[in-house]
């Protein structure tokens, strides 16, 4: 490779290992500024493409692995009573309550699907709409997943 028609202080970063990011070999490729981007193995072995001074600024530290495990032991921490909204006056019911999305999906999506996705106020269609219980969903319980229960409204 002819690496004298790029820029003339071009470091050879072959076999360095770096925050644990090994730099396998120029990879060829040039961004839009001229740099060059290197061929680079994560500790967990897999290989990607990126600029040197990204690894050496500690901008890139993996291959996406690092942040994936971080963030998961972060939720792992976060999880129920050491989550920091954990309400401790509520009780198991309620807490279950709060758990039968998918059926609420499905009970929202018939209610668009009857009203054409269409604002049964202005007349609206598409856009920013909302299935909205003409009896309440706190206190008509028996009626929450009844598609006559339901209504297409624009969030205006």
């Amino acid at each position: 490779m002819n690496i004298s028609k790029y820029r003339h202080n071009y470091n050879d970063w072959t076999g360095k290992t770096i925050n644990n990011l090994t730099f396998i070999e120029d990879s060829g490729k040039r961004n839009t500024a001229g740099n060059a981007l290197w061929l680079i193995r994560c500790f967990c072995g897999v290989e990607f493409i990126s600029k040197p001074s990204r690894v050496t600024a500690k901008t890139t530290v993996s291959c996406g692995c690092y942040r994936r495990k971080v963030s998961s032991e972060a939720q792992k921490k976060r999880l129920g009573i050491k989550h920091p909204r954990w309400n401790p006056d509520k009780t198991y019911e309620d807490r279950v309550e709060r758990r039968c999305f998918n059926e609420l999906k499905i009970w929202r999506n018939l209610i668009y699907r009857r009203d054409n996705y269409t604002c049964l106020c202005c007349g609206q269609r598409g856009g920013y709409l909302q299935a909205h219980h003409m009896n309440g969903w706190h206190w008509c319980e028996e009626e929450r997943f009844d598609i006559n229960n339901g209504v297409t409204l624009c969030r205006e």
